[in-house]
């Protein structure tokens, strides 16, 4: 009788021991896409991250950090007749609107002449995305229109200190920067403290290479 009562409460006590370990909070493997530091399985906190995961993790917050004033995009596109140069000033409005003010050199039509013709505006782009002005949100205006979602490309990352690079192919365009380049593209991205100084992207066009930078203020 009493080895009976022996197994039953040694029995009770494996019952209650795996109970205990059902409800825990945590997971084996913590996934943290948001890279705040939580599990977005279990909401327990993550802790350990490796010194890759805890560097990438400071660039993802210091572009959801970056709220800027304005934005200066240069572009700059190397074509078998020469150099084509563009720039955009972005003043973000409290109203939700931004005012585009752009000027660019177009090459003249004769290749041979290389004169080239210099051409500026002003663009206003109200709250709800629609485009006023010289010109529309479909020409020439895709560099004010790059955004900078690294999640889909954070293992391929080399960061040293304040500096991000990555080469992000073809197929996560989209993705990464909200635009297709139709391209593989160099990412470089520098980091201020808890925001975004500037980044750059280098890619090759139908047109040629082309290098979009963008510092923020």
């Amino acid at each position: 009788m009493k080895k009976i009562i022996a197994f039953l409460l040694a029995l009770t006590c494996t019952f209650a021991l795996v109970a205990c370990l059902g409800n825990t909070d945590t997971c084996t493997e913590h996934v943290d896409e948001n890279f705040d530091g939580v599990c977005d399985k279990c909401g327990a906190k993550v802790e350990n991250q490796d010194a890759q995961t805890q560097a990438f993790a400071a660039f993802a917050a210091a572009i959801a950090n970056t709220n800027p004033s304005q934005q200066n995009i240069e572009v700059k596109v190397e074509t078998d007749i020469g150099e084509l140069n563009g720039s955009f000033a972005v003043t973000y409005n409290a109203d939700g609107s931004a005012t585009i003010e752009y000027s660019y050199e177009q090459f003249n039509e004769l290749p041979a002449d290389e004169a080239k013709t210099v051409v500026t505006g002003t663009v206003t782009r109200a709250a709800d995305g629609a485009y006023s002005g010289a010109i529309t949100g479909t020409v020439g205006t895709s560099a004010t229109e790059i955004q900078l979602n690294l999640a889909a490309v954070k293992s391929s990352c080399v960061i040293e200190d304040e500096f991000l690079s990555v080469t992000v192919p073809a197929a996560s365009n989209a993705a990464v920067f909200g635009v297709d380049l139709q391209a593989d593209v160099t990412l470089a991205v520098i980091r201020s403290g808890d925001k975004i100084a500037n980044y750059s992207l280098t890619y090759t066009s139908a047109y040629g290479q082309v290098t979009i930078r963008c510092t923020y203020q």
